[in-house]
């Protein structure tokens, strides 16, 4: 199988118990069926293992009790953990804050910005891939087109580099991104594969010209009020972010942006929907830019309400960003 993953990507360890803002809270975690399988074999044995699992599950997930998951402990460690090590917890549970986008013979990994660890090596190291070959067996197999895949890659990894490089303004990047992915996104879809691998960036605004301005920040903000809100204060953070001046930089968009649409734009393989994984992260950022916390704190924070929800993160490429645009 080949492997892609950022340079930083092994050196992340989590801080357990140290950890301040723990993923056993805020979060249901769903059982895999193979976990679900084996669970269901140990609650049978009838022994202390399978005691505490028929306690701390309810239907397809473990039960949170006061918005904490059922086996986290007083000392913000796992009491399942403690029975059944590393390998017997739920794929979610063993995988996290880790992340992964398989493509058959490739597959793609990486860290969330949802954990505070993994969070700031993201935002303190550049976002360089590397790509090798082991001998992990294809797990897995996809029906993407080898064409079409091959092309969003090219562009994905042309995008990133372009972003690394650049050191313009933030409005002029913003807007090179959406001409640039609305550009290549209508080329993908009239199959001009060609013509889209070698498209050029410019700062030549045709029908759509962004401004980081008040009044559209005040539109994502309240579509994202109407998301499930998962933690108790992430409303009232929203709220504030309303009234807030917004510390937009060049800087900070540039590791959100990278993060972002290596994560995501890969699977536009499937969708070919480009323009919108552009389009989320710039929206993306524009609430965590609101938000009245250091840029890494809230990205963080944004990332855990967002992304681990299937809902919240499908409202967040469902925003119709053109009706928001100047003509």
């Amino acid at each position: 199988m080949k492997l892609c993953y950022p340079t930083f990507y092994k050196s992340f360890v989590c801080s357990a118990s140290e950890c301040k803002d723990t993923c056993c809270k805020f979060w249901q975690v769903e059982l895999d069926s193979n976990s679900k399988a084996r669970y269901k074999s140990l609650i049978k044995d009838g022994n202390d293992v399978g005691y505490a699992l028929k306690k701390g599950i309810s239907g397809n997930s473990f039960k949170n009790i006061g918005n904490s998951c059922y086996f986290l402990n007083n000392c913000g460690l796992c009491n399942l953990y403690s029975m059944i090590n590393h390998d017997g917890l739920p794929r979610t549970c063993r995988l996290y804050p880790r992340f992964i986008n398989n493509f058959g013979g490739y597959e793609e990994r990486g860290l969330s910005f949802s954990c505070e660890v993994s969070a700031k090596i993201i935002s303190n190291n550049k976002l360089v891939l590397v790509t090798e070959e082991n001998n992990e067996p294809i797990t897995e197999y996809t029906n993407v087109d080898a064409e079409t895949f091959n092309t969003v890659k090219a562009i994905r990894d042309k995008i990133l580099n372009y972003i690394d490089g650049y050191n313009g303004s933030l409005e002029e990047l913003v807007n090179i991104l959406l001409n640039y992915s609305k550009t290549v996104e209508e080329y993908i879809n009239a199959d001009k594969f060609n013509l889209a691998i070698n498209a050029e960036f410019n700062n030549i605004l045709d029908d759509s010209c962004f401004l980081y301005d008040t009044n559209l920040k005040r539109i994502v903000i309240k579509k994202h009020l109407k998301n499930k809100i998962l933690r108790d204060n992430w409303k009232e953070i929203l709220n504030n972010a309303l009234t807030n001046e917004p510390s937009y930089s060049l800087e900070t968009f540039k590791i959100w942006a990278s993060y972002f649409i290596y994560r995501y734009l890969i699977k536009a393989s499937f969708t070919k929907e480009i323009y919108k994984t552009i389009t989320s992260s710039i929206i993306s950022y524009m609430v965590i830019s609101s938000i009245d916390f250091e840029f890494i704190n809230a990205a963080q924070l944004y990332s855990k309400e967002v992304e681990h929800n299937t809902s919240n993160i499908n409202k967040l490429f469902k925003f119709e960003f053109n009706k928001y645009v100047e003509k």
